[in-house]
């Protein structure tokens, strides 16, 4: 779709690999200022001309893509006019989509991906929405809630969203521990995380072996017995 120029970084593609609605996405371009920062800081260190220059450069694009999502990366808040929040994407002309998808980048997944981002003082509402209702691939069930996305369709929740919003540092022992629970009763026995499970009926889910859930859910209880071990070595 037409789109301005931003300073931001376009894709046609999602994380999940569904087409965009508008080329610019806010999650995918934070993850892309935190990385392009350590790309910077990287060659900074090994030292050279040709590094150095390397480095001025991701650090000048980080700057670039950071000033727009200032500029164009939040607007009102749908459900509550009276907030601002980060919108998923939008084309630069004033045309946004609010929602929020399991796969990574996504706004849950920020402070795994680019913790600077989670410490925009709109971040608690953006994660807010999109646990809420108000995020159309928001869904709730008999087994929980959770977020899923397009990719496998309506009511099926991905893990991936339930492990990535549990590495915010502001939630709570009591969400993550929901959290924990609701991830082992998605194992349907099976002691391993799928793609997704249907939001009623954790015995019906995709994929029985999904590597990357599998892989990031390692993380996070690395993570927590890094930052909260008494909700895991008990």
């Amino acid at each position: 779709s037409p789109s301005r120029r931003t300073g931001m970084i376009k894709s046609a593609f999602r994380p999940s690999d569904d087409p965009t609605t508008f080329p610019f996405n806010i999650p995918s371009n934070w993850f892309a200022v935190t990385e392009l920062r350590r790309l910077n800081a990287t060659l900074t260190e090994m030292g050279g001309k040709e590094m150095r220059e390397a480095a001025a450069e991701a650090a000048s694009i980080a700057e670039d893509v950071a000033r727009g999502i200032e500029a164009f990366g939040s607007a009102a808040n749908p459900a509550n006019a009276s907030e601002k929040i980060l919108v998923y994407e939008t084309d630069g002309f004033g045309n946004t989509l609010f929602m929020d998808d399991a796969n990574a980048p996504s706004v849950l997944s920020i402070p795994y991906l680019s913790p600077e981002g989670a410490q925009s003082p709109i971040f608690a509402a953006s994660r807010a929405f999109s646990l809420s209702p108000s995020n159309p691939f928001h869904f709730r069930g008999k087994v929980g809630s959770g977020v899923g996305g397009p990719h496998v369709g309506m009511g099926w929740i991905w893990p991936l969203s339930i492990i990535y919003s549990l590495f915010y540092a502001e939630a709570s022992d009591a969400e993550i521990l929901r959290g924990l629970d609701l991830l082992r009763e998605s194992t349907a026995g099976t002691n391993c995380m799928h793609e997704t499970f249907w939001k009623d009926d954790a015995a019906n889910f995709t994929r029985a072996w999904f590597a990357w859930a599998n892989s990031v859910f390692g993380e996070l209880i690395m993570h927590l017995i890094d930052t909260r071990p008494h909700l895991i070595l008990r």
